[in-house]
């Protein structure tokens, strides 16, 4: 993996991490905005790998991204 490759993860979003998301405005989607309900899928992707850094995308927008 070179330092440019993302890392993909699908996650379904639980009422755990909901609550946490609830902190900063609510877990959303950091491409169009879109917030998150709880048990919804969508996708974090990594920054560079040598960072903690994840964006998060709701399904569309991710597969925007694909194309």
């Amino acid at each position: 993996m070179n330092e440019t490759e993302q890392i993909v993860e699908e996650k379904i979003l639980t009422e755990e991490e909901w609550e946490k998301g609830q902190e900063w405005g609510g877990a959303a989607c950091d491409e169009c905005g879109h917030k998150f309900e709880i048990g919804e899928l969508h996708f974090l992707l990594s920054g560079l790998k040598s960072s903690n850094v994840f964006f998060a995308y709701c399904v569309s927008c991710y597969q925007k991204r694909q194309w």
